[in-house]
């Protein structure tokens, strides 16, 4: 959503922050210093992940950073959402994808189970590109 962009922009002006499809960015290889995808992978096919992640490793520098959320679940699970179609992803996997793309988990947050409030379990990988 532009609203992010826009926020993330007035909040560091000296930063460039762009808006793109996460399966074929318009940056130069190695340009970018981070990516956050909060949520973002949810709604990529099974079969197309490790090429948003290749994509995403191609313009990340070394040492750039990457945080991910998504939905945790025990198994690769499709789901409705009311966006589009959407998967629970297990953290294992998604880190192992990660590792073969290119990126070291640094660290990791999960939520298990419903809460109270209704959300879904949750986690969140923060990793860095070699």
């Amino acid at each position: 959503m532009s609203e992010f962009v826009d926020h993330a922009r007035a909040t560091y002006p000296n930063a460039r922050f762009e808006r793109g499809s996460m399966d074929e960015l318009t940056a130069s290889d190695g340009s970018v210093a981070g990516i956050l995808a909060w949520y973002s992978l949810i709604h990529v096919m099974p079969d197309d992940l490790d090429d948003v992640l290749a994509e995403w490793r191609r313009v990340m520098r070394p040492g750039g950073r990457l945080l991910i959320g998504f939905f945790d679940g025990d198994q690769r699970t499709p789901f409705a959402h009311a966006v589009a179609p959407a998967h629970y992803w297990p953290a294992d996997e998604l880190a192992a994808r990660l590792s073969r793309a290119g990126f070291d988990e640094v660290e990791r947050e999960q939520r298990t189970g419903i809460d109270e409030a209704g959300h879904r379990p949750h986690a969140a990988i923060a990793a860095i590109a070699r």
